[in-house]
């Protein structure tokens, strides 16, 4: 019995470590150019832990408390809310990009069929060219 319970906290623990350590590589995430070297010191600076600490949650080696992991989880949802909002901006700039490039084919068009001397259609078209045609 007490196997089983040594084994089950043990478990639990490594449990916790795993997920400590893909909060850390969601909460923070990674520059361009960053190994991982440089990213631990990124990471001890934007958590305020030392530079050990990070690479003892990374590679399992220490007890997580649960001020970290708070922290790690916290940390973890604004950088999902920043991808939310980076998401949504994408969306507005291709909707911008769409629409300002339908307005520029249509401010085209219509300066094509200005430029091209177009007359305007009405129902008197085509009966007094020879009016427009003297005056030349």
């Amino acid at each position: 019995m007490d196997r089983k319970l040594a084994k089950s906290a043990k478990e639990r623990s490594v449990s916790v470590e795993v997920e400590a350590r893909e909060l850390l590589w969601g909460a923070v995430p990674q520059r361009l150019g960053d190994n991982r070297k440089s990213w631990f010191a990124h990471c001890a600076h934007v958590l305020g832990w030392k530079v050990r600490r990070v690479r003892a949650v990374w590679n399992q080696e220490a007890r997580v408390t649960v001020e970290e992991m708070r922290q790690l989880e916290n940390l973890q949802q604004r950088a999902e809310e920043r991808e939310k909002e980076r998401h949504e901006l994408r969306a507005l700039v291709q909707s911008y990009r769409q629409s300002a490039a339908l307005d520029e084919r249509a401010s085209e068009r219509a300066a094509r069929l200005d430029g091209a001397g177009a007359r305007p259609v009405g129902p008197h078209q085509g009966r007094f060219d020879f009016l427009d045609d003297a005056g030349e």
